[in-house]
Order: C-alpha cells, then structure tokens, then sequence
C-alpha cells in the first residue's frame, strides 16, 4: 500500500479566516461595549492572535531572534560543560604524576584526596607555560587597562615608590649579560633570579630579530660543507684529463721531494754558516744549541763529513747492540715493480722469504723472479704541483712514536683480491687507512700496485691489488679514512681480519725491534720490554697472577662480543662458524636471468587407468632428513643446518642482516602494492612476457587471466599494469584478512579484476565445491575457453617448522595445480610458488604437470630473497586431454582434506615410474642441487653480516638499477594518485577540445536533410543508433558525456557543470570519457521480468587513459564493445551493466534495422529490442530472448570526414570514397585490408560536433515513410 499523502499547506486566507473567527469566539457579547476596558480586552486579543502568542514587542524587536538563539546556544554550553563526563587521565611514559593537575579536581568530583597520584595544585599549570624569551616580566603587561580606579592602597604605594622613589631604575634597552649567559646557557626560566637582583636596570629580554650565539653557529655549520663534499667539489673542477697517479710516479715524486728537501737544508745551512761568520746573525735558537758548532762556522777549513748543524743527528740509544738503516727509496721502488710471470704483482709473503734467505746468506743482493720488469718513472710528474699537506703526512710516517705494530699487515684494498680473505687467520683489523690528500689519489684500470710504508720501529706493507679505475668515492669507503699518529693502529674500513704471521728475517724490519721484543725473563712474547719491566716491578711471574697471593687474573680479556639487541653472554651456537665459510666468489649476481625448460612434446597426458594405480598411502611424515631420492644428501644435510642455526637468532637481528646482505633487496615494491608484483614482472621477463604479451592473442580479444591464493592482488596489479582494461581478471582467495584490496591498485585498474569466493563464500581453495564453481564463473565468462594464463602464489606461516615447510604445503601444491588444469585453456600457461622439491609426493605432482604441458621449469627469480627455499614451477602451453589427471588430483584432494594421519597420500607417482624418465629425473635432481648451492651460500652469507654489522652489499643499487631496466619497469616509489576534481580532469583530456561540452546536436527535419544526411547525395557517410533521450526525458536519462576517476567516482555533465551520478551505481576506470546515456533495460527471465538500469555508451573519447578519439568509428566502436567485456560483473552484482549502443550504416532500408516494439508488459510503450550479450546466457534458451530499452529518438553521427564521401560502386557493390575537390577515389577495402585514407576517417570531435538527432518515433513532422522515400530518392540519383 502505498504511503498517503501529506496534505497541502493552508493558504494565507485560510489561516486569516481562522484568525478571526478566533477572536470572533474570545469577544462573543463584548464587541459592541463602549466602555474603555473592553475596547483595550478587544485589542489585546487581535494582537495576540495575529501574533500567534508572541509579545508583539519581541516582534518589533529585528535582533531578537538573534538574541534569542544565542541564549539557547549559551545554555547548552553551560549544560555541556556541566555535564561533561571526565576521561581518565593518562600521561607519557616518564613524566611525574605530580606535575599534572588531576581532571577529576578541577571538576570538582575528585573523591581521593591526599591519595590521588595527580596534583591539586592549579599553580602548576601555570608553572608549565614556558617563560618568554622576548617580554621582560618587570614590565607592565596592561598599562592602558590598569588604571587608578582599580588600585588599592598597597598598589598605589608600588606605583609611587617605582615613580618617584629610589627604587625607580633608568630606562635602558642594553640587554642583561646575567640574562644573556642563562639563555645560552639554557638556564633562563620561571625560577631564574638575575644575580644583580631586583635593581638590574638591564632588559632581561631579546629584541626581536635577535640570534644567539648558539643559534648562530647552527647556522654557520649548516651553511659548510663536509671535508668529502670539497674534496669531491675540488676533484670535479680538475676535470678528467688529470694525469692519473701509480706508485711508479709517487715513488719518483717522493724521491724528488726528499733530494730537494736535502739540497734545501744545505742550502739554509751555508747561508747560517755565512750570515754567523759576517755577523748578521749573533743568537742561535733553542734547538740549534744542542746540534750547531759555531766553530766549524768561524772559519773556512771544513772536513769532509763536518757539518756546522747535523740534520739528522740522532739521539744515543740505551742499547748498544741497535743498527740503524736508512730508507732506500730506489729499492722500495724496485721491490714494488717486481711482477712474476703470470704478470700479478710478487706476493708480500714471497719478497719476505726472499729477504730472509738473503739475511741467511750475508748477501745484499735482492732475489726476483725471472719475469720481473723495470717500470719507466716519470720524475717530472709533480713538477708546479702543490704536494706540501701530502710530503707533510708522509713525513708522519717517521716519527719516533712507537707502532705496537712487529710485523708486516697485508691489507686487501678490491673486491678482485686474487685470494680469499677467509681463508687467511684472523689478525688486526685494519680500518680507516688515509694517504696524503684524497683528491689526489686516483688508479688506471686493470693495474696491480704495493706501496711500502716504512718506519724505524715498526713496517707496515699495503697492498692495493688490482683496483678498477677507482676514484676516490665516499660510499665504497676505500680511503674514507683518515691518518692517525703512528702509535695507534691504522685501519681500513673493509671489516677484513688479516694476518699478522711475518718470518722474523724480514729486511727492513728494524733490529731495534727485536730487542724491544726480548722478554726480560727470557721466554718468548709479543709484549713489548717496557711493559714487562713494569710488570716485573709489580711482582708478576710467568703463569700467575698478580696479587699478594696470585690471584689475579691470568688469561687475557677477552674482546666484547655482544652484538646488537642480543643479551651478554648470548651466542648463537654455529652462528660464528657459519659466518667464517662464506666465500663470497661464490655467489653469482647479475640482471639477466637464464631459464632452462624441459620439453614434453612427444609423449602425451596420463591415461586414467594407470592414474589410479599410481596412489601410495602411508602414515604421514613429519621429516625431510631422509629425502635424498632428488637432491644430493649433502646439500640437504648443509641447508637444513644453515636453517636450524638461525632458530635462536633474533628475528630483527636476521630480518637486518637479511636486508643488508641481499643485493637485489633495495628493488623492493617499486611501485605495486607488494614484492609479488616484482616477482611477477621477473619471471614474466625471464619467459620473454609470454603471459602478458603472448603472440597468438587476437587484437580485439580480452587477455583473460585468474589470480589463485594470491591476496592482496600483487601479481595480478602487475597484469593490469602493462595490459590495462585489454586485461580481464578473476581472482580466487581466503576473504577478509588474505583478500584482495582493490582500493590499492595504484599501478593497474581494478575496475577488470572480480574476485570470487566460491558457493561458501570463503574463498578455500581446498573445498571441492568452490573449485567447481569458480570453473563455471571462468567457463561463463570467457565463452567456454578458459583463461589464457594463471598464477597462484599460495603460501602460510609455518614458524618454527621451517624444515619441514614442503610437507605442511603439499595440498595447496595440489589444489594450485589443480585449479590451473580445471580453467587454463589448451594453450595456456601456469605459474606457481613452491618450496623445496624432496619428497616423492612433490616430485609426482611436478611430473604430472609435465606431462599435461609442453614445457615445464623450474625457476627462482633474483627478486625471490636467495636465502629462502622458494622457487616457481613455470608450465607452458597446456594440452587438450587433461581430464583424467584433474579427477585424479580431485580425488587426492578429498583424501587429504580427511587429515588422517595414519593413510596420507605419501606418492601420487610410483617411484619407479618417475626414474623410468631419466630426463626428468636428472632436470629436478640438478635443479635442486644448484637452487640448494644457492641456497647455501646465501645462508652462511647472512650469518656473515649478522656477525659482523657493518658489512654492507654493494651492488645493491647497481642491481636496482640494471634489474628494472631489463624488466621494462619503471624506477619510481608508490604513490597514492593525487584526487582531482572532475572539471581539472575533463579539462586535460580534452584539452583544446573543450568547447564540444557545450555543443548542442541538430534537430532532423524535413527542411534540413538535404543540407545534413545528404548533403553529399547519398546517406552512407553516417552511421544510425537508437537512443532513450528524447523531449521530455528526465534530467538523469538524456545522453551527455559520463567522466570516470575511478571505482564509483563517476560524474556526469549536465546544466554546464560536472555533478555525481548519485545512486547509480556505475563503476568506470579512471581516466575515462564517454558520451552515454543512462537508460532502463527491461527483460524475461523466463518466470518473470526483471527491470535494471544500464549505462549505454554512445561513442567514447577515452578509455582508462587510452586516447581513441583520433580511431575510426568502427575502431571506437570495436574498443568500446571490448571496454564493456572488461567491465562485465559477474551476477549477482550492485554494479550498472555497461554495454555499447548498437550502430548501423545509414541506408535507404532504415525502416528494417530500427523496429519499433510496443510492449505494455515491460512499461515501456515504445521499445527497442537487441540481443544479449552471451555473458547473460543462463541456458540455450534465454539466449532467443532479447532486452528492451527505450526508444525516443535516433542518433546520427558522421564516419566519413569532409571532403570525402563514401559511395557504392556499381560495378562491383563494394564501398569507396570519393575526394569532392581532389577528385581521388579509393576503395575501403583492398586484400580484405583497410584501404581508406586516414584523412577520410572522421574523429570523435568531427563526429560530435555534426551529430544530428531525429526525435522519432515522435516526432510528427517527418515520419519514418517520409524519411524512407528521401533516402531512396537520393540513391537512385
């Protein structure tokens, strides 16, 4: 029943007459009385009435209905805040409790009293307010407000006695230096007292604009730059055609420097010598007192060797038995140049046994390889070259500091070291090493060097091998570093331990070391005789301990251990030992990928009677230890120890050291929602983009593709990334917290993307029921044929049972494979995620799938983290006759959703069986074996970095970079698309064509035809469709143009403005432009008539960003009808079916395409009537029955652009167009090809703006029979 009516206002006379009769009622027997009282009783009443009982002086009154609604918002105020409920107080973790004021006190309700943890104290909140740096808290805040009316007598004795007293201060606006220090100080604040007291005449405030000392020097730093930042700005300014620096040069420069230093101090030697003897110089310095013989100046006579100041004169030793040797430039350089007959540089240990069998022997000469070659050394390098800092940091080098350093430190400087640094014992850890200025530092590629760095008390060997044309570059951190003094240890910061281990014959090794290293008892040691004088002196013996009683300790310290967030004390068993056998030689990385596939052509799908045969059960296992059928034992065996080791390491800790050691890590999501999207993209490129490209696909055919155990979407994000709406999606997966999030397709549309959940509505992919449904919903939507492609990236958490993770996962493999068999077309293709590939069930279920396709692999990406077990098992081209194998895996599947332990399916293939294929045996053992090697050495490489933090992969950003180039990717972060407003985006697709919103059609009449539809002569320049918009057709029904920002933000253009579609409930990509019109579809569903709303697209400018305004309208019309498939929701949905309005050329049988219908039935008195679309199909006989719209006009729009017009030749039937100026005559259609110029084509624009709309079957004027007669008339002229 339908809601009645509401009754209609009453009219101003009306309520007039009511009025009056009213006051007709109140003065019944009195209106005729003369008296004063009742004629005032008279007048009172007609006010009050005619006022409705309002005072007549609030009437008068034009604020009081102001005042009045402030007066009832202050009461609710006052009651607000009255009744306000008091929220438990909470405070951060830290602050005193008594620092705040209780809430529940300054409302009055606080019930604890003295117990309350708060404080009752208001005063602290205004202890809280900070203290203004700028307002000095003497002066008088309100000077105009405080007058003498508000005074009391206390106030006006303050006043006066700061007026005219002696406490009156002079003004000055010179700030307090007490105040100044506070400040910088950080002291100043509500508890601060100026030390001159109240009589400080000085401001205690900051002028504004004021900078402290403390801010100034922030600003000053920020404003310089690092010394790396100028040394990299300097190097850039030189320019590359710098000479590049060896050690052959630096050699011969130093050499230079130190003759010239030499020649110098003879120099300034005689010149001392003369200025004495002439007696321009009387006094000699401090130190020249203890070395310069005034004698040997005063006369000329000098012997040979007589010096008057010594230059290197050294001090006495305590040691008698010490023997000095100078530095020999000349055979440093010649030791350094010494290359052996592979032509790498002679090894540090090689030159040391060499020197020591040359000590043995009594004999100066040097031993070299037969290979070694002199090296030509250009003195002339530095000439005009300022090189003082560097002779300055070199000459640090002598000094008498001490180094703890008695043997040589080999120092690794390449990653291309000729050895593995491993393999050497751990020695000094040698970091941060610097040499001279690093702007000057600089290698040719491919060449070997050793510079030798010598000093009385101790020798240090570096050893820079094979450096690859390196510059100076502050992120490898090779000289990153700086020169200490002698006596601390040099470091280099590669993180390297190195040995130590030097014969102690080494040439230049001093002797005065040797005795500085004699222990004072005579035993051995590496503790300098200094130490162990003092140690003797304290009372130590060998082997005990310090103490009156020995009690100290013996054993040295040892070093700390601790690492990161893990406790004291706390090792990770294995952990350490794990870490000291990655060889990083052996880890491969690179951008290209290579896939080995092994091939099925020739033998076909399993028959379904040896299928059944094949089953094995048993009792289920809990333990791959013995799983070696397909591997090799021992690279089992060194995985599942790798794995265990990292069982008691902290999460965080593994998670960093993970991070830091993979190099592809830093490519990350890119710009998709997660890692699956990338790995996606990796292995489509490895395929040659055989799923996203393939070759065999029509052009106006949908690439159809489903998405299994797959939430949030990451791969199938990546599908829509490249193909757009020309992809449609189906999407299977747990609902709620695994599902897809749509809302989150940044990179793709997810307008083409329907999730399912099957008949329960759960989306399990173990249930068989939701299997068989979500094989009907693809059969349905892609006529019967499947999808082109799947991928399924199931997987769940199984911590703490890392182990045995391919057991836990054996029936999503099965269940994955198994829907791709149900839904992949012949043709298609398959990729899934697995794990580890041991056990027999595994190995079956791969051979099965290589049986139902031509070609299987078995792939890792670089984007899969190289540590973990994953890999994908990619299928190509699935074959025809694949039934028999998906009911067999239909009836595993039931067997292991029974979960019974004792009778588990342990082989879906006999063993035998699969040996009998030794092809495929050998494919799956060598894939193991080598993803396994992988596997391993990724391992122990994360258990490096974890045990070491400061090691870094550097070829991450290299890889980033290289990775997603040959991935076709684009090398962005993920950006949520900004929002925009429909005019700013209509705007930017149209551009220049803006005004076509504006543009009106033409009304068709009789008196226009001839100047419209055929002013070429003849009608086929223009293509007919029915429309729903007419003369009198609500606001919401007429054809305009429908914009689409994505999802449900759709806005149509009407009365000069874009506005919301409200509730209609229309989903559209973003970017896309359409004229259409909105109409309403009626049709039989066999028990009844259903009637829905739909979305008819007239012709379309953009879609989902593709611009087809330029296209043909055929092509457009193509694109749309392809566009709206991609749109298609599955029934039941909430969603406005799209479709593509019917068109048809324009000729004289006009009356036979466009049939009216009058169908009372569907309430729609006049009716067009087309055909399904075969996604609406229920059964073969719902196809027969067609859908209604209505039909209240006829739109025209133009195909062929002026001046070309599209005749029928006579000759042979078939269309051509003819150029009216040029006079150029082409057919459309040549080797059933596209014939027709491009500049006969019209575009949407032309097509629009000469668009003519015929208002039949209503219209009066020009009927049907007339319209008929005119087009025939012109055909036959």
């Amino acid at each position: 029943m339908p809601p009645k009516k509401v009754p209609a206002a009453p009219s101003k006379k009306t309520e007039q007459k009511k009025k009056e009769k009213v006051i007709e009622d109140k003065t019944f027997g009195i209106k005729n009385k003369k008296g004063a009282k009742q004629q005032k009783f008279i007048q009172q009443v007609e006010k009050q009435v005619k006022s409705g009982g309002v005072n007549p002086r609030k009437l008068d009154d034009p604020n009081a209905k102001k005042l009045e609604k402030e007066k009832k918002l202050k009461e609710q105020k006052e009651l607000a805040l009255i009744f306000k409920p008091v929220q438990t107080q909470k405070i951060e973790k830290g602050i005193d409790p008594k620092s705040v004021v209780c809430a529940f006190f300054k409302q009055g309700q606080c019930t604890k009293g003295d117990k309350c943890k708060f404080s009752h104290d208001l005063s602290i909140e205004r202890k809280a307010e900070k203290r203004s740096l700028y307002c000095d808290m003497r002066d008088d805040d309100d000077k105009e407000g405080d007058t003498m009316d508000k005074w009391d007598e206390d106030k006006l004795k303050e006043v006066v006695e700061k007026k005219h007293g002696g406490g009156n201060r002079p003004t000055t606006d010179i700030i307090c230096k007490h105040f100044l220090e506070a400040v910088e100080k950080s002291k100043y604040g509500w508890f601060w007292e100026c030390p001159s007291g109240q009589k400080c005449i000085y401001r205690h405030a900051l002028p504004p604009g004021f900078v402290l000392k403390k801010d100034k020097k922030k600003e000053d730093k920020k404003d310089e730059i690092s010394l790396e930042d100028l040394i990299e700005t300097e190097r850039a300014n030189l320019g590359p055609n710098q000479t590049k620096i060896t050690l052959e040069t630096f050699l011969a420069w130093k050499k230079r420097k130190l003759k010239e230093k030499q020649e110098q101090a003879i120099k300034d030697e005689e010149k001392k010598r003369s200025d004495y003897k002439a007696g321009r110089q009387v006094g000699i310095s401090g130190r020249e007192m203890f070395y310069f013989n005034p004698e040997l100046a005063a006369g000329d006579g000098i012997d040979e060797g007589d010096e008057a100041i010594s230059s290197y004169a050294r001090e006495e030793d305590d040691f008698e038995d010490v023997q000095y040797r100078e530095l020999d430039t000349d055979r440093l350089a010649f030791e350094a140049s010494e290359i052996d007959i592979n032509g790498i540089t002679v090894a540090a240990e090689d030159r040391l046994k060499a020197s020591n069998a040359t000590d043995n022997n009594k004999d100066t000469t040097v031993t070299v390889d037969e290979g070694a070659v002199a090296v030509a050394i250009n003195e002339n390098l530095f000439v005009e070259e300022d090189l003082e800092g560097l002779e300055e940091e070199l000459g640090d080098l002598d000094l008498e500091d001490r180094q703890e350093l008695s043997t040589a430190e080999t120092v690794e400087l390449s990653k291309d070291f000729p050895y593995n640094s491993r393999d050497v014992s751990s020695g000094i850890n040698l970091n941060e090493f610097k040499l001279g200025k690093e702007n000057l530092l600089s290698y040719n590629k491919d060449s070997e060097y050793k510079y030798n760095l010598l000093n009385h008390f101790g020798y240090l060997l570096v050893d820079l091998t094979k450096l690859d044309n390196m510059e100076y570059e502050k992120q490898n951190g090779l000289f990153d570093v700086f020169c200490e003094q002698p006596n601390k240890r040099m470091k280099l910061n590669s993180g390297e331990a190195f040995s130590t281990d030097v014969p102690s014959g080494e040439e230049y090794i001093e002797e005065n070391e040797a005795s500085d290293d004699a222990n004072v008892d005579g035993n051995e040691s590496n503790v300098s005789q200094k130490v162990q004088q003092m140690m003797k002196k304290m009372g130590y013996k060998p082997g005990k301990g310090l103490g009156k009683d020995d009690q100290g300790r013996v054993d040295p310290v040892e070093a700390v251990t601790q690492h990161g967030r893990r406790g004291f004390g706390h090792l990770v068993p294995g952990l350490k030992e794990a870490s000291l056998k990655w060889n990083p030689e052996e880890e491969e990385v690179k951008a290209i990928e290579d896939i080995d596939w092994l091939r099925n052509v020739r033998s076909g799908t399993p028959l379904a009677e040896d299928l059944w045969e094949w089953m094995k059960l048993g009792p289920k296992k809990f333990s791959i230890d013995d799983e070696t059928m397909f591997c090799n034992p021992e690279i089992l065996r060194q995985i599942i120890n790798s794995k265990t080791i990292f069982d008691k390491l902290d999460k965080v800790e593994m998670r960093k050291a993970r991070t830091r050691s993979n190099p592809y890590e830093t490519i990350r999501t890119v710009n998709f929602l997660n890692r699956a999207a990338v790995k996606m993209a990796n292995i489509d490129r490895a395929c040659e983009f055989m799923f996203t490209d393939p070759k065999s696909l029509d052009p106006n055919e949908l690439l159809y593709f489903a998405d299994v155990c797959a939430g949030p979407g990451g791969f199938s994000e990546y599908v829509l990334s490249r193909k757009k709406w020309h992809a449609k999606g189906f999407g299977f997966t747990l609902k709620n917290e695994n599902d897809f999030t749509l809302d989150e397709f940044f990179a793709g549309p997810c307008e083409t993307f329907h999730p399912f959940y099957g008949a329960k509505d759960n989306g399990d992919v173990f249930d068989a029921q939701n299997q068989e449904d979500f094989r009907l919903l693809v059969m349905k939507h892609t006529n019967g044929k499947g999808v082109h492609f799947m991928m399924s990236d199931g997987g769940f958490s199984v911590e703490g049972r890392e182990n045995i993770q391919e057991i836990l996962s054996k029936q999503l493999y099965l269940c994955q494979c198994l829907v791709a068999l149900m839904i992949v077309r012949p043709g298609g293709h398959f990729v899934t995620k697995l794990f580890d590939l041991f056990t027999p069930f595994s190995a079956g279920l791969v051979y099965l799938m290589y049986k139902c396709f031509d070609s299987i692999s078995i792939f890792k990406p670089n984007t899969s983290r190289p540590a973990n077990s994953e890999r994908y098992l990619i299928c190509k081209r699935k074959k025809i006759d694949t039934q028999a194998t998906i009911d067999y895996l239909s009836h595993v599947n039931r067997l292991l959703s029974m979960n019974d332990e004792n009778n588990d399916v342990i082989e879906l293939v006999p063993l035998d069986v699969i040996e009998a294929d030794t092809e495929f045996v050998g494919y799956l053992r060598n894939s193991n074996d080598i993803l396994g090697r992988k596997q391993i050495v990724n391992l122990l490489k994360i258990a490096a970095f974890c045990e070491d933090p400061t090691l870094i992969e550097r070829k991450q950003a290299d890889m980033r970079k290289e990775c997603l180039k040959y991935w076709n990717l684009p090398d962005k972060t993920r950006v949520r698309p900004p929002m925009t407003k429909p005019q700013d985006k209509a705007q930017e697709i149209l551009s220049g064509s803006i005004t076509l919103l504006g543009c009106d059609a033409t009304k068709l009449k009789n008196d226009n035809i001839h100047s419209t539809l055929l002013k070429t002569g003849e009608p086929y320049d223009w293509y007919c469709m029915p429309c729903g918009t007419g003369p009198n057709i609500e606001e919401d029904k007429i054809a305009t143009f429908y914009l689409g920002l994505g999802r449900r933000k759709v806005y149509r253009y009407a009365k000069g403005k874009w506005e919301s579609v409200g509730d209609a409930k229309i989903e559209l990509p973003s970017n896309t432009l359409v004229y259409a019109e909105l109409v309403y579809e009626a049709k039989w569903n066999g028990k009844f008539i259903s009637k829905t709303r739909a979305l008819h697209i007239l012709d379309a400018y953009m879609l989902g960003g593709e611009d087809i305004s330029k296209l043909y309208i055929s092509h457009r019309y193509e694109l749309t009808k392809k566009f709206c498939d991609a749109l298609w929701k599955p029934v039941p949905n909430d969603c406005i079916c799209i479709r593509a309005k019917d068109r048809f050329l324009l000729k004289p049988d006009i009356q036979k395409k466009l049939q009216v219908t009058q169908r009372r039935a569907l309430k729609l008195p006049l009716a067009y009537g087309f055909a399904k679309s075969p996604l609406e199909y229920d059964d073969e006989t719902d196809a027969n029955e067609p859908v209604y719209a209505a039909f209240n006009s006829v739109m025209f729009l133009r195909s062929i652009a002026s001046p070309w017009a599209r005749h029928i030749s006579r000759r042979t039937g078939e269309f051509y167009v003819y150029n009216l100026i040029t006079r150029q005559t082409e057919y459309e259609v040549r080797d059933k090809a596209n014939n027709r110029p491009a500049e006969a084509e019209a575009s949407f624009v032309q097509a629009f703006k000469e668009r003519v709309v015929w208002n039949w079957p209503n219209e009066s004027t020009l009927t049907m029979d007339v319209f008929s007669q005119m087009l025939n008339s012109s055909k036959r002229t």
